[in-house]
Parts: structure tokens; C-alpha cells; sequence
């Protein structure tokens, strides 16, 4: 006689409904999808990381793809921390990337926010994933848009050496301003931003952004300043010191 101990012995959807029931399940995904990058309320994403992520035998591989159709349907930064990028071997990294372009690519804030904060603050700021994670996501692939507008923003702090031969082609190409501005922005004063003042103060003088943007204000002031210190956490406490705030 073989036992069933429920769903919950095969990692479906399905499964994860009925960890925290169908009502709470629904009410999360509403709630994720009105939030775009904004805070969960919430419970459910952080009540189904164990099943999704430890408990079971499932392989990662298998275990990323209910993850990335969970997070169709409840988009939120609450279940992308939990994914194992360091643990996935190499075909299940490239898979993980596959969804992150496509979540870029959406139309929709909801789906795109908070895998833009997601890749700035897993990715980017990791010296030992930003490399990978800037030739995944950078890529010519089309469509380009909306996904490079959104790499582009979270871009800060890739290394400059990485970044500006993107950076150079869009700002020839034209139509790029306002994401290449706030890219140059977070390379200013992100803490871990990454910045060579010269070349970008060249990049930043062609771009066609309106002045009274606090944004250009700030990049102004920085720029054209040759004391501006090379690391970030110093660049960003410098400049809160020359302008009150960041």
C-alpha cells in the first residue's frame, strides 16, 4: 500500500498553493502584482521558500522552474532573494538568466521592478557575479527594450570598464538619455558605484537631459569636481557632504 502524504510530495504550483492555502496564495499574487518594486505585505513569498528551495529531493534545476512560474504570478523581490544562483550549476545559472531577460523585457513595472532591484543589489554589487550577470542581461539580444532601459538604471555599480562601451553605443544611437542619466547618477553615489570621472563627465556633457533634473544637478557639481574621490562609499559620503544629501 503506498502512502500519500498530500501535494506537497511533488514540487508543482499546485503544491505551494497549499502550503499557505488557496485564499492567502491569491491574495499575495494581487498583491504583488499592484506593488511593482514596493515592500510585501505579505507572508506567503517567505512561507514557501522552504518547500520551494530545501525541503524535497528535487534537483535546482527542477525547483527554478516552479520558482520562475511562481514568479509570474506573484512578482516580487520576497521570492527572488531565495533563489541559489551560487548553487545552480551552469546550465541552471543560464536558465536563470533566460528568465531575467524576459522579466526585464516585460511591459509590466510589476514583473520588471523588482528584478531590476534584484539584479542591482544580488548582481551587480557582487564582484564575483557582476561579470556574468552584465554579459546575460547587457546583451544586443532584441528586444532591447524595455530590458537595456532597466540594466542600464541598475548599472551603478558595474565596473566602469564594463559598462561604458554600452553606455557609448546607446548615447551614439540617440533615445537613451533619461536611463543612461540615472545609470551615471548610481555610478556617482551608489556606495559600491563604479566610476571614472573623466570619460564620464565627456558622455554625460552629450547627453540631452534638462538641467533643473536634481539628478543633473548632482552629476554637474560632480563631475566637472577633480577632487571627486575614486570609491564609491567615499564619493557618496563626499558629495552628501558638498550638497547636504544624496
Amino acid at each position: 500500500m503506498t502512502t500519500n502524504n498530500g501535494p506537497s510530495d511533488v514540487l508543482t504550483i499546485e503544491a505551494l498553493v497549499d502550503v499557505v492555502g488557496r485564499e492567502s496564495f491569491q491574495a499575495a499574487c494581487a498583491e504583488a502584482m499592484s506593488a511593482a518594486s514596493g515592500p510585501m505585505n505579505a507572508d506567503a513569498p517567505h512561507d514557501l521558500s522552504s518547500r520551494l528551495w530545501w525541503d524535497g529531493d528535487e534537483p535546482l534545476r527542477d525547483r527554478l522552474a516552479v520558482a520562475v512560474e511562481l514568479y509570474r504570478r506573484m512578482p516580487c523581490y520576497a521570492n527572488l532573494m531565495y533563489w541559489r544562483y551560487s548553487d545552480f550549476d551552469e546550465p541552471t545559472q543560464g536558465r536563470m538568466w533566460g528568465a531575467y531577460r524576459g522579466f526585464l523585457g516585460d511591459s509590466r513595472d510589476a514583473v520588471s521592478g523588482p528584478v531590476e532591484y534584484s539584479l542591482w543589489v544580488d548582481y551587480f554589487e557582487d564582484v564575483t557575479t557582476v561579470e556574468r550577470a552584465w554579459r546575460e542581461v547587457a546583451g544586443p539580444q532584441e528586444p532591447r527594450r524595455p530590458r537595456l532601459e532597466r540594466v542600464v538604471r541598475a548599472s551603478g555599480p558595474v565596473p566602469w570598464m564594463l559598462k561604458a562601451p554600452l553606455y557609448e553605443l546607446l548615447q551614439r544611437e540617440g533615445g537613451w538619455d533619461e536611463p543612461l542619466l540615472v545609470g551615471l547618477h548610481g555610478s556617482c553615489i551608489d556606495i559600491y558605484g563604479s566610476l571614472e570621472r573623466s570619460p564620464a563627465l565627456h558622455l554625460f556633457r552629450r547627453l540631452q537631459v534638462s538641467s533643473d533634473d536634481e539628478r543633473h544637478r548632482i552629476l554637474e557639481l560632480a563631475l566637472t569636481d577633480q577632487a571627486l574621490p575614486t570609491l564609491g562609499a567615499d564619493r557618496r559620503m563626499y558629495m552628501a557632504e558638498r550638497l547636504g544629501k544624496v
